[in-house]
């Protein structure tokens, strides 16, 4: 009889194992940070919201010095064609459109995650906001940015004197797109993770860090060489308040976005390449760590070299503190986002280790 109660319990605990496994599978994570929907929601909503405060008075200031530069040239047309201001001045619209959705929802989304009835994995209406997310916040604000930039080129390259100029500002305008791409890109991924039952990708802790880092790395491209294109002291370039030059901290920006662009670059190389798989590299707690490290090292090294690049103007008040301020609030946004996605590489295998 005692012999068939173990063999009892031992088929019971078996099939207890197999329901933890099944539910695992279905879509909970193992990971109980970064891993959990509802912890890495609140994480990225609140450093949207946080950029979002930041850098409301700066984009506003950009929308009133379009709307000027269309009530002072479009009567005499002495500028540019006024068609190409108009386009500046919707371009701006849709900018500081976007980043206002992109706040109120981010909010909403926030607190939603942490009502069991609003679960997005288990009721349909709770998809919406996220949906909403996507149109109205992430798809505004990089539209918005792409137009604006377009109309820019074709209102102010024209008053360059030079070639060296003209690449200043081209240096410029690589570094405003590909600033907004990872706020933008961000909230689209915020916004698909929503849409998208999370068993289904986000789940996954690959597609989700391939997804992300994908996109850090990407813009980090295009950002360092912009910011590394405006470190000389003769750089001149027109800014979307005004006539900008050459700023200390463009050095240290750049240098931060090449520290993630390589962190982001070794993760997919490592997770993608069978070889690395076959040492299993990949799962190795000392790799992760490192990996995680030269991740938080470059987002704090862009978030100093932001701080540096506004502090000329700390102090300032006005039109100029709300510069100050844009800055501020993107270095605190990109050093979030490298923390927040170094936590989720590293988190379980040093926590277990």
């Amino acid at each position: 009889i005692l012999q068939s109660v173990v063999f009892v319990k031992m088929a019971e605990s078996g099939q207890t194992a197999s329901k933890e496994e099944q539910q695992h599978e279905a879509g909970r994570s193992d990971d109980k940070l970064i891993g959990n929907r509802k912890v890495r929601t609140i994480f990225i909503c609140s450093a949207l919201v946080g950029f979002s405060i930041f850098a409301m008075g700066y984009i506003n200031l950009v929308r009133q010095n379009a709307a000027a530069l269309k009530d002072s040239n479009c009567n005499n047309g002495s500028l540019a064609d006024c068609s190409e201001i108009q386009g500046l001045v919707h371009g701006s619209r849709m900018i500081l459109a976007g980043l206002v959705f992109t706040m109120l929802l981010s909010i909403l989304v926030a607190v939603m995650v942490c009502i069991p009835q609003c679960d997005p994995s288990k009721f349909a209406a709770a998809r919406v906001p996220g949906f909403f997310l996507l149109v109205l916040g992430a798809a505004l604000y990089l539209f918005g940015w792409f137009y604006y930039v377009s109309k820019h080129k074709s209102i102010f390259y024209q008053f360059l004197p030079s070639d060296e100029h003209q690449n200043d500002q081209n240096a410029a305008y690589l570094q405003w797109i590909a600033e907004a791409c990872i706020f933008g890109g961000t909230a689209a991924l915020l916004s698909i993770d929503l849409l998208i039952p999370s068993k289904h990708l986000m789940e996954d802790e690959f597609k989700r860090i391939f997804l992300n880092l994908t996109l850090l790395g990407t813009c980090s491209i295009f950002t360092m060489v912009g910011y590394f294109g405006l470190t000389g002291d003769g750089s001149k370039a027109f800014g979307p308040t005004g006539l900008e030059f050459g700023r200390t901290g463009a050095a240290t920006v750049g240098t931060g976005y090449v520290l993630i662009f390589l962190a982001s670059l070794t993760y997919l190389i490592v997770f993608f390449c069978s070889c690395c798989k076959s040492t299993k590299l990949a799962d190795s707690c000392a790799f992760r760590a490192v990996l995680a490290v030269l991740l938080v090292i470059g987002g704090i090294t862009t978030a100093i070299g932001y701080w540096i690049y506004s502090g000329e103007g700390l102090g300032e008040k006005g039109d100029a503190a709300k510069g100050v301020a844009y800055y501020v609030g993107y270095s605190g946004f990109i050093g979030a986002l490298c923390v927040i996605w170094g936590l989720d590489i590293a988190w379980d295998d040093i926590k277990n280790d």
